[in-house]
């Protein structure tokens, strides 16, 4: 099986980068760092180095003649054959016959997590990201589904859209390339996806700037094995390749494809965190990796993330967010202000 006929590669938006250093030799493009330059685009494509089993899955769920939509699909089976791809005419989240909205009801029920909805805020509790990020995956409608363009289920369907119009890439001083609001955005409003390359472990292990850049999507415990488990008329031969695959890792790195979400900085204070969303199947290539607002965010704000404490102790060191310049600059005033520091200050006199 070749890679590159899995997926096919769909050109994203491109938003121009502009760098304000004030040094014009630095600002110059040519005198860029290399990772300023990728290849935008708008889903995620397979890479280097994916399991046999994460392979398998996806080109078994790309199989239009393996759609459910001509199925019946009951709640406590989940699914008859591949792809949990609807079938509606109308609004899903209505439907109670939806194979998609089944499937976010039992994602919801064994998983936690209220089921998305377009236009509704997205709960996401900052106090515990890990668990929104990691253990409570949704499922919503995807580009495949025959439900209408309204659809209340179909709720990212526009995440990929109007790049240009919602977002600034600019370089400052210290921090590198910031990725910036240009419209307002409410608290759990999806932001952007996290676009990239899938590939395996030892393509992140190997590159020191891949490891840095890159997202996991897929754990070898990866919860998602909890709806699997509850299957008992998926194809078997699905079923198999995607209990392994589950059972893997896989990453979604940016480095050379991807999208403006690789621009989105670290902040202990972040105005976003990551979630996975499965849009309308269930293989690592229906899995995406969505930002969403955690707190309103103003048209000029920086958006970001929290990368985690390990990732910030290894390779930031002096951890540049504006939370932690203020914390740095209330105990430099601490400091100076204090008796033996005035005392000091005397004594140099």
């Amino acid at each position: 099986m070749s890679l590159s006929k899995i997926l096919h590669v769909t050109e994203g938006e491109v938003i121009n980068m502009t760098s304000a250093l004030g040094d014009p030799s630095k600002d110059l493009q040519s005198n860029w760092p290399s990772t300023a330059f990728f290849e935008t685009i708008s889903t995620n494509v397979d890479g280097q180095g994916l399991a046999s089993s994460v392979k398998q899955s996806i080109q078994l769920g790309l199989d239009p003649t393996n759609h459910v939509s001509s199925f019946k699909i009951h709640f406590s089976t989940l699914f008859s054959n591949f792809q949990i791809c609807c079938s509606c005419n109308g609004d899903c989240a209505t439907n109670d016959n939806c194979e998609c909205l089944k499937m976010a009801r039992l994602m919801k029920k064994t998983l936690g997590g209220e089921i998305i909805l377009n236009g509704k805020s997205i709960d996401n509790p900052a106090s515990k990201w890990k668990a929104m990020y990691w253990e409570n995956p949704r499922f919503v409608c995807g580009p495949r589904c025959s439900c209408s363009k309204d659809c209340s289920l179909n709720a990212i369907q526009d995440i990929d859209k109007r790049q240009t119009e919602k977002f600034d890439i600019r370089r400052t001083d210290n921090k590198g390339f910031c990725l910036y609001a240009k419209l307002d955005f409410e608290t759990g409003a999806p932001i952007a996806s996290f676009n990239g390359e899938l590939v395996g472990p030892k393509e992140v292990v190997k590159d020191m700037d891949v490891y840095q850049y890159s997202v996991q999507a897929v754990a070898h415990d990866d919860p998602f094995f909890k709806i699997l488990s509850k299957s008992k008329s998926m194809d078997k031969e699905y079923k198999d390749q995607l209990k392994k695959a589950y059972r893997t890792s896989v990453y979604v790195n940016p480095l050379k494809k991807g999208n403006l979400a690789r621009m989105a900085n670290h902040s202990c204070d972040p105005n976003m965190e990551i979630l996975r969303v499965f849009q309308g199947g269930v293989s690592p290539a229906d899995l995406r990796v969505v930002l969403v607002a955690t707190k309103a965010i103003k048209s000029g704000d920086e958006l970001t993330w929290n990368y985690g404490s390990t990732y910030v102790a290894k390779h930031l060191g002096t951890c540049l967010c504006d939370k932690c310049k203020m914390e740095r600059s209330s105990r430099k005033r601490k400091i100076e202000d204090s008796p033996s520091s005035s005392q000091a200050k005397k004594q140099c006199d």
